[in-house]
């Protein structure tokens, strides 16, 4: 009866056993994206000058990494190939060269690239950048006014 029980204990440990290592190599067994930087600010730069920045874009997962898709949320932004075509093998890294055409005028830039994965917990990932931009060229003052000018009468000549 004791040699019985003990098989019997044996066998559920054994499907535990095996279904905790399967429970675990699912759980284990998938992409999974690190950014280890997500926002460059260039900080007070001169407009219409281009602007550079790379981004790491790590895979601590089991399985490769796959960006799908990029999205950018300004046509000012540019963004290179990587260099593995997308993706990144298990531990491995990848780059993500940035571009930004900045405003020749004053302004405010924040802008985001959007990264879309196989990364079943975090399947999007934003990066961001910010700038704020000043004219290369300032003139003060910025307008002038002539108040109000009135139209000249053309002298009529007949031929």
């Amino acid at each position: 009866m004791k040699s019985k029980i003990s098989k019997i204990l044996v066998c559920v440990l054994c499907v535990m056993g095996v279904g905790l290592g399967w429970y675990i190599a699912k759980s284990f067994s998938h992409p999974k994206i690190k950014l280890p930087a997500s926002v460059h600010d260039f900080g007070s730069v001169a407009g219409g000058v281009d602007l550079y920045h790379t981004f790491i874009v790590k895979n601590e997962g089991y399985k490769p990494l796959t960006i799908e898709n990029i999205h950018v949320s300004c046509g000012c932004i540019k963004v290179a190939k990587m260099r593995g075509s997308g993706i990144i093998a298990p531990g491995g890294e990848d780059l993500l060269q940035v571009t930004i055409e900045s405003p020749e005028f004053a302004a405010k830039v924040n802008e985001s690239i959007e990264l879309r994965t196989n990364d079943p917990a975090q399947p999007i990932q934003s990066v961001f950048v910010r700038a704020q931009t000043h004219p290369s060229l300032g003139i003060e003052p910025s307008a002038l006014n002539f108040g109000v000018l009135e139209q000249a009468e053309l002298p009529q000549t007949l031929t």
